[in-house]
């Protein structure tokens, strides 16, 4: 293995780094967690988060149309030919009224309730039309769950834990005079291609959606096992392809071969080349967690598999999330089952065999440990009562005065619900009462009982390895070469545990969609040791050396483990635009704050103490911001060359205020400014990437900060 020396600096390369550093700011790189990386360059996923799934806003949607076909639909709702309507669409920033829409009862068991769920068709009589990046919405009666917040919760766990799923937000809904429909509904986003392009960057693969109709989504080889096989099965409806005219089944057929017939070792080591095994991983702990019974693992039921052209690997999406948190009509307390047999005699199972997708994961030691690590993450994060009661609290207060109101007030409504059963569902029963229909259990009850079981009953899993990317330099000019000369990019590993680490079968790579860019060879590091690996497009030169380039422009870097133990995530970061010659570094090895090494120190540690001062004191740049990530707040560290008003603007992705601060300094020098993680009205900031301004007069630094929870 080759591991360089730390580099000196002369003088004219001193006075040279000097005036980049004074030419342009620098801003830290973001650390991120999740395979799937959070859309960031959709303009119509940005455009519907800015106006449609907005936070904290109850819209009201108006649907006007022939009352004569609103009572036929209601009569006869198992079609699934759209109707015309007419929506009007309110909240904070939009009121528009668009014509010609389509309308039509969604969903599968629960178009037999009282309050039935609702689609909308921007592009069934005016093709291509989107309404602020939008072809459909969907709009769900949650007619099982008497709290209407439960999908809501279990959606943006999902969106906190990163894994590719749908946005979804309350809505007040009522069609014409509302005498007939008219509360409080949730709109779930679609899962169609322009979510796939948002997520994966293509719209061309297969999208199947994977539903128990007729027969059981278990993903179990069905003879004679071809294409038609399952393209037939279940009348076509158990895994019905979305995006095609004619669709080829025979991804799927050959998928399903894979996870039936192959060994144990084949399995193993092939599963994440053909499958987002992380994403499932991820998926599995969150509806362990929630009781999310309605699933593949307990009943071969609600999820879609994309067959990502790019990767040619399946992407798995969760679907349908209404039956959670405690919500049962099996008599089985969901806060007290355990992981161990979760899904037994579940109704995917078959033979008393539960799917065998998850059966040979958890059969596979590494992915069962990573599931349990899952569970201890969200268990000890963003799970707890303690992390969303604010927002349990919120969603109460903002849709309170219009559950079981209107057209489904006085019981009028399944399961006879009532505005006092909504109000007291989020703190009652207490604990588990097989009462035989959906409201089993309070809402907050639940989670807290949930987390002291998980926490009492998960074996703590093996660590995984304390591996880190600790520097990188993505634009090499004159700091070192490689072997043949070279000055190349570069990233450097460090080994930050006590024992020494095999790299062999590890990934490395610049983009996440695409894990396997680089596979380490058997490269044995040393415990405190570091490893430079070149990121050159040059693989020929040598088994160090990467077939891609780093951008300076800015871009990812991703370090994976071996596809036997799951490919997870070790280690991510993000990162803008970059200077030449200036590495971007932990400020020491392994930690969590970057800062900007004007000396790189490749293969050796980030002594920081040990760079020369190369700050310009009459110059106002960020110096530093850490914890980034962070799960609360964080602190910018920044260089102010003479007393001024300091302000700190938080934005979303998309470019909305999020929060403000301001701090004026009498004195000129290193100082710093803390931003909680809240928002303007004192809320907890929902995970993601976010943009921070700061301004001191007419100077301006920019950076952005990711949030987990």
């Amino acid at each position: 293995m080759m591991i360089l020396g730390k580099q000196r600096l002369s003088l004219a390369r001193i006075l040279t780094l000097f005036s980049l550093l004074c030419a342009a700011s620098i801003a830290a790189p973001v650390a991120v967690i999740a395979v799937t990386p959070i859309p960031k360059s959709d303009s119509d996923y940005n455009e519907s988060n800015a106006t449609i799934f907005r936070e904290g806003e109850l819209p009201v949607i108006e649907i006007t149309m022939s009352q004569a076909v609103l009572e036929s639909l209601l009569a006869d709702p198992w079609g699934d030919e759209y109707v015309m309507c007419r929506v009007r669409f309110q909240n904070s920033v939009i009121d528009e009224t668009a014509d010609s829409v389509g309308i039509r009862v969604r969903g599968n068991t629960s178009r037999q309730a009282i309050k039935k769920s609702w689609k909308l068709s921007f592009n069934a009589f005016v093709p291509g039309r989107k309404f602020h990046g939008l072809e459909k919405f969907n709009l769900n009666g949650e007619h099982n769950d008497v709290s209407i917040i439960r999908s809501k919760l279990a959606w943006d766990l999902f969106k906190e834990m990163q894994i590719p799923s749908s946005r979804a937000g309350h809505v007040r809904l009522t069609i014409n005079d509302g005498s007939i429909v008219d509360g409080v509904f949730i709109h779930i986003e679609q899962v169609d291609e322009e979510f796939t392009d948002a997520w994966f960057g293509n719209k061309t693969g297969n999208l199947y959606k994977c539903l128990y109709k007729n027969e059981r989504a278990d993903l179990r080889y069905v003879e004679p096992g071809t294409a038609e096989t399952y393209e037939n099965y279940g009348w076509g409806e158990t895994y019905d392809e979305q995006n095609q005219i004619d669709p080829d089944y025979t991804d799927l057929a050959e998928f399903i071969d894979f996870i039936n017939h192959s060994n144990n070792a084949e399995f193993v080591a092939g599963i994440a080349g053909r499958f987002s095994i992380d994403n499932f991983l991820r998926s599995t702990a969150i509806d362990v967690l929630i009781g999310n019974w309605d699933n593949y693992w307990y009943g071969a039921n609600n999820y879609y598999l994309y067959h990502n052209p790019e990767t040619d690997r399946f992407e798995y999406i969760p679907y349908d999330l209404d039956n959670t948190y405690g919500v049962d009509f099996f008599g089985i307390d969901w806060a007290e089952r355990p992981l161990s047999g979760w899904g037994d005699n579940g109704f995917g199972s078959t033979g008393g065999e539960c799917p065998p997708l998850i059966q040979r994961i958890l059969n596979t030691p590494a992915f069962e440990a990573q599931i349990r690590r899952y569970l201890l993450e969200l268990v000890n994060g963003p799970f707890r009562l303690v992390e969303t009661e604010a927002a349990i609290d919120s969603l109460h207060a903002m849709i309170g005065a219009y559950a079981f109101e209107g057209s489904f007030d006085h019981g009028n409504m399944d399961w006879g619900y009532t505005t006092a059963m909504f109000h007291e569902s989020y703190t009652f029963p207490e604990e588990y009462r097989n009462w035989d229909w959906g409201w089993d259990y309070g809402l907050k009850p639940f989670i807290e009982d949930r987390t002291n079981f998980i926490l009492q009953t998960i074996a703590e899993p093996p660590a995984l390895p304390s591996l880190f990317i600790n520097e990188f330099l993505a634009a090499n000019s004159l700091t070192n070469t490689d072997e043949w000369g070279d000055f190349d990019d570069w990233v450097e590993i460090y080994n930050g545990g006590s024992g020494s680490l095999n790299l062999g079968g590890l990934s490395l790579t610049d983009d996440l969609r695409h894990p396997f860019r680089f596979i380490f060879p058997d490269t044995l590091l040393p415990a405190g040791a570091f490893l430079l690996v070149w990121c050159d497009g040059e693989a020929h030169e040598g088994d160090l050396h990467t077939s891609f380039k780093l951008s300076a422009a800015g871009e990812d870097i991703g370090l994976y483990s071996a596809p036997e133990n799951g490919s997870v995530p070790l280690d991510f970061l993000s990162f803008d635009a970059q200077t030449t010659d200036v590495s971007f570094g932990r400020e020491s090895d392994g930690a969590d704050s970057w800062i900007q090494l004007a000396n790189p120190t490749p293969g050796t540690s980030n002594d920081s103490s040990d760079v020369p001062d190369l700050i310009d004191p009459k110059r106002f740049l960020i110096l530093s911001s850490h914890p980034n990530p962070t799960r609360a707040g964080f602190t910018i560290d920044f260089n102010l060359p003479d007393p001024r008003l300091v302000q700190l603007r938080i934005l979303s992705i998309d470019g909305r205020l999020v929060a403000e601060h301001s701090i004026r300094h009498d004195s000129s020098g290193r100082k710093s400014i803390v931003w909680d993680g809240r928002s303007a009205e004192g809320r907890k900031t929902a995970p993601g990437v976010y943009l921070y301004q700061l301004t001191a007069g007419k100077d301006e630094v920019r950076g952005r900060v990711l949030i987990l929870r």
